[in-house]
């Protein structure tokens, strides 16, 4: 993955992997709709978010095709209903290129991985997953061994919200994404009311074509249309499929937060995994779309 890179779209400057973490809501609670995220129901269940102090729940090496369950509810600050986590996953060491997937225990395990590295990388990315049976998470690896450190940085779970007011969104995909000619394609949408907005997303992309270069370009989108956060993601090789992690700060009256992305070059790329989160910031003022 050494050879990918995220980018401000509207700048072209290069930047490094980015963890998509929820800030500048303290401790206080955060009303939000969860959908998705392997509800059984599949239908919007109301939940409320919390940020917390990163809680470690694993920190060691994994051996090739294994699987791992790993506790995350009543964890730490980590309550006992939490319905899904926020992770930090840290994939360190591994002895060959390849992949992991994390979702809950006691579901199907995914099509698609959402942790990927190249041999001895080092790599960080933001994985929103739901708690499964008993309280936990699986993460089964691809080949060859690997050191993986998950902290959970934030949850979601029934109680009565408080404070300020959030907004979430989750897809489990895949999503296929058009290309420039068709487009583009709205992965995600989360519908808000007037007011300063916090926002993340995150989508880990996945090549339907090996056999081909792809490219896709992916932004928030406030109810006006109008840009809140930009990557672009270069799929060069099916090794190497990547996570697209995009935060900014956004004024609207209310409507439509979108994660869109475009394929502009052929359109063999999925969508999975996909995450975005409206945080509404009540004691901010002024408008700081598209910063």
């Amino acid at each position: 993955m050494g050879q990918h890179s995220a980018a401000r779209a509207n700048s072209g400057q290069r930047q490094g992997w980015r963890r998509a973490a929820i800030v500048g809501v303290g401790a206080c609670f955060v009303s939000a709709t969860v959908i998705g995220v392997g509800l059984a129901s599949g239908t919007p269940t109301p939940s409320v978010y919390s940020a917390i102090t990163p809680v470690t729940v694993l920190g060691r090496s994994l051996a090739a095709d294994s699987n791992t369950d790993v506790g995350v509810a009543g964890v730490g600050s980590v309550p006992s209903n939490a319905t899904s986590v926020q992770l930090s996953v840290t994939a360190l060491s591994g002895t060959t290129t390849s992949s992991m997937y994390v979702y809950p225990t006691g579901s199907t395990k995914p099509t698609s991985a959402n942790v990927r590295w190249a041999t001895g990388q080092t790599i960080t990315i933001p994985v929103t997953v739901a708690v499964g049976t008993s309280g936990k998470i699986r993460l089964t690896t691809d080949g060859g061994v690997v050191t993986i450190k998950v902290a959970v940085v934030g949850y979601f779970s029934p109680a009565p919200a408080a404070g300020s007011a959030g907004y979430a969104a989750f897809v489990l995909g895949p999503v296929e994404i058009a290309s420039t000619a068709n487009g583009g394609t709205t992965i995600a949408s989360v519908t808000v009311p007037a007011g300063l907005y916090e926002v993340h997303a995150t989508a880990s992309m996945s090549l339907n074509d090996s056999t081909t270069s792809e490219q896709a370009v992916c932004s928030i989108r406030d109810p006006t249309g109008e840009g809140v956060g930009f990557t672009d993601t270069a799929l060069t090789s099916s090794a190497f499929d990547e996570t697209v992690a995009m935060t900014g700060l956004d004024t609207t009256s209310g409507g439509a937060m979108t994660v869109y992305c475009t394929a502009v070059h052929n359109n063999g790329i999925d969508a999975v995994y996909i995450s975005l989160v409206a945080i509404k910031l009540s004691s901010a003022t002024g408008n700081v779309s598209g910063s």
